[in-house]
């Protein structure tokens, strides 16, 4: 007999066979959308209903999940490109998650120019979407609100994109080699 129940995004199963009891607990499992939070809980990403909503998820949640990040693959759009570079190197790191800032603006409407996938070890934290000019906002399963500008952000991408040395960028434009 084999039982399941989830909580907190821990699945714990119990099998019992013969006189054994096995308990096995499995952490995130099935659920590529995972984060780990300043408790070391996983959060996964969450919809938002309205972008006040996505806001305070931002700022209690997404943001604080961002700091265990140990890497960020960045892949700029086909029409920009389509350039994919991998970060390692922390202090770049801190430069992008600070330049996340939350503001409250009008969703604009517009193409996305990069995606930036925060990963810690093989899990993904969370992914936020850039347009070219630097509104951004994180990707939910349902609408993926605009959480800020910052025009700043787009620099830092930029420069990662174009800097291949000192171990900083692992992988980049795959199209070239350089």
């Amino acid at each position: 007999m084999t039982t399941y129940r989830r909580k907190a995004g821990i699945r714990v199963g119990v099998v019992i066979a013969s006189s054994a009891i096995v308990i096995a607990v499995m952490s995130g499992c099935g659920n590529q959308n995972s984060s780990s939070s300043s408790s070391g809980r996983f959060t996964p990403v969450q919809a938002a209903a309205n972008q006040s909503t996505a806001l305070r998820m931002a700022r209690k949640e997404d943001l604080p999940a961002l700091a265990s990040a140990d890497r960020i693959v960045i892949r700029t759009a086909p029409w920009a490109g389509a350039k994919e570079v991998t970060i390692t190197d922390a202090a770049v790191l801190k430069q992008l998650r600070s330049a996340l800032t939350v503001k409250h603006i009008s969703p604009s409407g517009g193409k996305t120019w990069a995606t930036l996938t925060w990963m810690n070890v093989d899990k993904k934290l969370r992914e936020v979407w850039v347009f070219k000019y630097g509104e951004w906002g994180f990707e939910r399963p349902s609408t993926s609100w605009t959480i800020g500008r910052n025009a700043e952000l787009v620099a830092i991408i930029r420069k990662a994109l174009t800097e291949v040395d000192g171990g900083r960028v692992d992988k980049s434009d795959s199209d070239n080699g350089s």
